[in-house]
């Protein structure tokens, strides 16, 4: 029996070790995911500076643009909501100080469509595209510049 008891009490003092090295490893990964989950917030920012969200600003050209134009049958009537969008609001100023120029350029570029090419949603879209370089020639601009992004029909009536 006397050799036994040695055994037992040096297995007791190695099974007191290793409880006592895993809380200690333990607690140094939660302090190193601690300190750099702290330096990932407060410094990891700083030396990628991130764009301030891009807001859409929109002006509408108020009241519709209304106008006749000559088709192989009868004369007809177009009605067009716009409005403008830009994410510049310098561009909106200068198309609202623009917008006497800016709606005689849609009335001509209007006025000058025929029944056919309108009543598909192809001649629609072409369209809009025209008219949104209408707009951006009137405030001298380059697609793609500042300014005036996008040209969004509100309502479309053909009669």
């Amino acid at each position: 029996m006397s050799t036994e008891a040695p055994a037992t009490e040096a297995a007791a003092p190695a099974r007191k070790k290793k409880p006592l090295l895993l809380i200690v490893a333990a607690v140094v990964v939660v302090a190193l995911a601690g300190a750099g989950g702290f330096m990932f917030m407060h410094h990891g920012g700083k030396g990628a500076k991130s764009e301030p969200a891009r807001v859409a600003l929109y002006f509408a050209l108020d009241p519709s643009i209304v106008v006749n134009f000559q088709d192989d049958r009868a004369i007809r009537f177009l009605q067009v909501g716009i409005s403008l969008m830009a994410y510049d609001p310098k561009a909106i100023e200068a198309a609202k100080a623009a917008e006497p120029r800016i709606r005689n350029a849609l009335l001509l570029l209007f006025s000058g469509q025929k029944y056919d090419t309108l009543v598909s949603e192809q001649g629609k879209l072409e369209l809009q595209k025209q008219a949104l370089q209408q707009v951006q020639d009137v405030l001298h601009q380059s697609p793609g510049q500042p300014g005036i992004d996008a040209l969004y029909f509100t309502s479309f009536v053909i009669q």
